[in-house]
This record gives structure tokens, C-alpha cells and sequence, in this order.
């Protein structure tokens, strides 16, 4: 959602920028030619820019309300550096980030973008994309949603008004008899990979039977299997969750599909195989309470996928024999290429982070605006950061790692 006053803010600054250029494109919410090569076409100067926030104590009262413009703004580092930290609706007495503007750019390739801009420094604090939806993407960003609450992707949308914000009505009241939401903000939607089982289902699902060259059947299959696998079993009685876990060998098993892990070792302490518990690890089982959270996480998100065994390198290769080390170190390219899907905790600083992230549901929520035309239209633009892929995958601890890659 967004508060009365971004709303107002976004609108104004949108349609002050089709005025100036008529040569904007209904159709394609781009313009229709370019007065020369550059990617952008125009930039919004102070003068036109349009206040979002006046001052500290706006923003926050938007922040709070669940406005997706005014929380993408409040917990960006520069802003958060400048605000007090025991009371956000004051800034600091030296601070000079008001007003908050937004301006407005377009580009040859994308979608026009919202900039949001503060005195505190030249460039944009942030870029937020608007993207027109039309009601075959809005249906489709329906469809994708469905997997939270159980039902097929296949389900039949709903008929009437096609637009985002009725297709998230929709599916909000699919989804309440599994979430609760705050009235206040009715495009909330859960955010945390480990409440959206069904979303990384239907993920493998379509890889494996859409994606040609994800396509992977026994006949096609490398004869390669790792030395050494986990095995993941069931928890021990039905009131237990605790899944069970042993190391298995390749000479003791038939060829098995498996998944893998990618992780940040970091600073934390972990489960390691030894020379000495390698006797045990393979004779008893144990409870997966007593690994690494990520380890944990990555046997529940392995087991809801249906496989059996999962590789990961600090319990299937013996890390004080350095032969063994070397040996398995070297066919690390075939563990990885052989398996049916690699699982990545892509935040996490070491084994304490887990695969799983509360993110904060206004920022990774749908959040919509419906601008209006002088020729009596509306078009319904979704918003996105166009910097948050950067900052939460790219920039992310396991991606700045090189063997990543491998």
C-alpha cells in the first residue's frame, strides 16, 4: 500500500512527466522516441521534483501504516543514519535529509522509474520501477500466489474487475484460513521461505518438467555419485518434528538422487566429519538438533522436496585427512553438477543464519498505484526496487564468495 501522501506524490510526479513529453506511450507507459542515444531520456531537476515527505515525523507515520514508499525510505541506511535512534518520527539536530522528493526518469530498455531523492546527497537514495500490469499479468500474479495457500497454480482466477489490487484481495482471502493479516494493510502476504513450502514446490516442479534443460531422467544421468551422502529420515514418533540423519557410503547404496548445499562457513563452530566420529556418524543416527541451523534448514527444505540424501561438504568429506580432503576437494565440480537441486543460504554469515529470513512484508509485498490520464484511463503500475536484487542476492555473504561459482 502506500500512504494518501505518496500516492498523491507518485501520481503528480508521473503525470507532470507525460505533460512535458507528449510523446509518452499509453501503451507501453515508455515514450515513443528518443531525442538521442542515451539510455535516459530525462531526469526531473529539483525544481519538478515532487515532496514526499516533509519531514521525520510524516514518514514514520507512514512507515508504521505499512506505506511501501515511506519503509523503503525510513530503513535505508542514509536515512536511518540521520534519524534518532530512540525516537525515528525526530531527526538528528545536525541531520538535513528533508524534504523527501520524487522525480521521475524513463529509459529505452525498462520501465520508467521513480527516484527518490534527499538533500542529504546527490544521487537517488533509491530507484523504484513502475511497471504497467495489464489484466493478463495481473491473472498471472494471481495464479502465482495460489502455491501459498495449497491450491494448484492452475486454479481459475476470479472474474470481474481485472486489477492487481483485486486479484491480491482475492488471494488474501484464499490465504486467511493459514495466515492472519493486519487489517491496516491488506497486501501483506507471508514473506519467510520457511511458511512458503509450497512456492519452492512449485518452483522445482515447473524446473523439472517445463524447463528443458532442467530435465534430467535416469537414463541421462551421470553414473557419478559422491563418496559420501547424508541420509535424512523421518522424525521418531508422530508428536516429534526433529528429522534424523546418518552418513551413508556410495558402496553401500544404489545410485540416489540427492541435493547439496552452498554455505558461508564463517566464523561459527561446526559439525565436522573426523577421523574419529566417522565410525559413529555411519553406524548411529542422530538428531538433526544437533547440527548448525543452515544444516537443519537445509534438511527440512531437501525432505519437502522429496529427496532422501543431500551432500554437505563439512560431513562428507574428513576434514583432519588431508589425502581424503584433496581427493574428494577435486571431484567437488561432479558433486555439484550431479545433483538434482542445489540448495544456497545465500544471507547467512556463517552456520548460525539458516536458510530461512524474516524479510519485512511491506518491502517484499505487492504494492500497487493506479494513475490517472487525462484521457479518462487508468493504468496500474506495480512498484519495485530496482536496487533490491543487488543488495539482497548480489551483495549477499555466500555470492561475494569465489568457489560460488563452481
Amino acid at each position: 500500500m502506500l500512504c494518501p501522501t505518496c500516492e498523491k506524490s507518485v501520481t503528480a510526479a508521473f503525470l507532470a512527466t507525460i505533460k512535458r513529453y507528449p510523446q509518452f506511450d499509453y501503451q507501453t507507459s515508455r515514450l515513443s522516441r528518443f531525442s538521442n542515444d542515451d539510455e535516459i531520456e530525462l531526469t526531473f531537476g529539483s525544481d519538478h521534483a515532487h515532496i514526499l515527505q516533509k519531514d521525520a515525523r510524516s514518514l514514520n507515520k507512514g512507515s508504521v501504516a505499512g506505506c511501501f514508499i515511506c519503509r523503503s525510505i525510513i530503513t535505508h541506511d542514509k536515512i536511518r543514519a540521520g534519524l534518532n535512534q530512540n525516537n525515528v518520527s525526530m531527526p538528528k539536530p545536525s541531520s538535513d535529509l528533508f524534504p523527501i522528493k520524487a522525480e521521475v526518469a524513463f529509459f529505452r530498455q525498462s520501465p520508467p522509474h521513480l527516484e527518490i531523492v534527499s538533500p542529504v546527497q546527490y544521487d537517488p537514495l533509491l530507484n523504484l520501477t513502475l511497471s504497467p500490469i495489464s489484466a493478463k499479468e495481473s491473472r498471472a500474479i494471481y495464479r502465482s500466489l495460489l502455491p501459498l495457500s495449497g491450491y494448484p497454480s492452475s486454479r481459475e482466477s476470479p472474474v470481474g474487475q481485472y486489477t492487481l489490487s483485486h486479484y491480491i484481495t482475492r488471494t488474501l482471502q484464499t490465504l486467511k484460513s493459514i495466515y492472519s493479516y493486519p487489517k491496516r494493510s491488506p497486501v501483506e502476504i507471508p514473506v519467510c521461505t520457511s511458511g512458503a513450502v509450497g512456492i519452492w514446490r512449485q518452483w522445482y516442479d515447473t524446473c523439472t518438467k517445463s524447463h528443458v534443460l532442467c530435465q534430467r531422467t535416469e537414463s541421462r544421468l551421470s553414473p557419478f555419485k559422491p563418496s559420501r551422502l547424508i541420509e535424512i529420515l523421518k522424525p521418531e514418533g508422530p508428536e516429534s518434528t526433529d528429522l534424523r540423519w546418518r552418513l551413508v557410503l556410495a558402496t553401500t547404496i544404489p545410485h540416489v538422487p540427492y541435493v547439496t548445499l552452498s554455505h558461508c562457513w564463517g566464523t561459527s563452530q561446526h559439525a565436522i566429519l573426523t577421523k574419529s566420529n566417522f565410525p559413529s556418524l555411519v553406524r548411529d543416527i542422530s538428531h538433526s538438533a544437533s547440527l548448525p541451523k543452515t544444516y537443519r534448514d537445509a534438511l527440512i527444505v531437501a525432505d519437502s522436496l522429496g529427496f532422501n540424501h543431500i551432500w554437505i561438504d563439512s560431513l562428507c568429506i574428513i576434514q583432519d585427512d588431508q589425502a581424503d580432503w584433496l581427493f574428494e576437494s577435486s571431484l567437488m565440480d561432479k558433486v555439484y553438477n550431479t545433483s538434482s537441486c542445489n540448495i544456497a543460504a545465500t544471507w547467512a554469515d556463517d552456520g548460525t543464519g539458516g536458510c530461512f529470513i524474516e524479510r519485512d512484508s511491506v518491502l517484499a509485498g505487492l504494492t500497487t498505484v493506479a494513475v490517472p490520464f487525462n484521457n479518462g484511463e487508468f493504468i496500474e503500475y506495480q512498484l519495485g526496487n530496482a536496487d533490491a536484487r543487488k543488495k539482497d542476492v548480489d551483495n549477499a555473504p555466500l555470492n561475494t564468495r569465489a568457489w560460488v561459482f563452481q
